[in-house]
């Protein structure tokens, strides 16, 4: 018996790159000896995540994390390969003879994932987790939340575009309303762009004028995009095996953006789970799984520590040094001359 919905965009994905976007290619149909399938970032993020599994926390193995993490066009491929296009800006079906067998074609899904689009959504999330993170802090700093919401802000000015897109390659675009996965218009964008504005407005420097300004702090600012952001990915509640299920959109044909959207948003609901390693060499996000925790494991944490211990090290070796260095006296000097 399946515990929960399968997420898959295909089984043996195959991906080929070009210079400007990979053709990523899988088989449609998913089988039941399939349902442990890697593929499934939905079912792997389930298993990463205490609330959900029960266990340990695996740091960086989650897929969002995985996601935000690849800084490389190498790490991204993998991803791809791994779960699918995250946005394709075409798809079609067509017959292709699965791997490893003999004889016979089966209908495979075909997309097409644009490099471009995927750097920048890889730019946008990680500084959508990012932000996440930085508001679960004592103090968050301006500047990095003015940072993320300013990548966030560039990310999502390309999202209207992508949806008019996917609407056509869905055909008929009057009957999506009911079946899109995801929905982000013009007004949406213009939203996000008044509340960056709003944040970043000067003071008039008279009180009450300000007490009556509409400007936002950045904290405020940093929530209301986070919401809009989110509530462009509606969750989807259905029965699964008798009892209730909340998920994101099932149709994956256009890619997995919605389901990694679906991920953030329990992270934002969830809040305190996600951390930026204080590594300097590092920097990658990770799941906390234990209060205070700074580093994404135990090698960043000894490097780190390395560093720090040298640097104190190396700042009291230069003063013992200077304090043992011999002083010319300005008598010796002046009789010398």
């Amino acid at each position: 018996m399946i515990s929960y919905p399968r997420f898959s965009w295909g089984k043996d994905i195959r991906v080929t790159v070009s210079a400007d976007h990979v053709e990523v290619a899988s088989f449609i149909e998913v089988l039941r000896e399939d349902e442990s399938s890697d593929s499934d970032p939905l079912a792997a993020y389930r298993r990463s995540i205490t609330r959900f599994s029960g266990g340990k926390r695996q740091g960086k193995r989650s897929p969002h994390i995985n996601f935000a993490n690849a800084d490389t066009d190498q790490k991204l491929m993998q991803f791809v390969e791994r779960f699918g296009p995250v946005v394709a800006s075409s798809w079609h079906i067509e017959e292709r003879t699965p791997v490893n067998e003999d004889s016979g074609c089966a209908e495979a899904l075909v997309a097409i994932q644009d490099l471009t689009e995927l750097r920048r959504e890889r730019d946008g999330y990680r500084a959508a987790i990012t932000l996440i993170s930085e508001l679960q802090n004592r103090t968050p700093k301006r500047v990095n939340i003015k940072k993320c919401l300013g990548t966030i802000l560039e990310t999502t000015s390309f999202w209207p575009q992508q949806w008019r897109r996917e609407r056509g390659m869905k055909g008929d675009p009057h009957r999506l309303a009911d079946v899109h996965p995801w929905i982000f218009g013009h007004g949406n964008f213009i939203r996000l762009k008044q509340w960056w504005d709003l944040m970043n407005e000067e003071s008039s420097g008279d009180r009450l004028t300000d007490l009556f300004s509409l400007r936002l702090t950045p904290i405020r600012a940093a929530h209301l995009c986070l919401q809009e952001i989110l509530n462009a990915f509606p969750t989807v509640i259905h029965s699964w095996a008798n009892r209730p299920v909340e998920t994101p959109h099932w149709d994956l044909s256009a890619g997995i953006r919605h389901v990694l959207y679906f991920m953030l948003r329990r992270e934002y609901l969830h809040a305190g789970g996600i951390n930026i390693c204080r590594n300097k060499d590092c920097r990658e996000l990770f799941e906390i799984e234990r209060g205070g925790q700074e580093f994404c494991g135990d090698t960043c944490s000894r490097l780190q520590r390395q560093r720090e211990y040298w640097k104190k090290r190396g700042s009291k070796l230069r003063k013992d040094k200077s304090k043992r260095r011999p002083k010319t006296s300005h008598r010796a000097s002046a009789t010398n001359n």
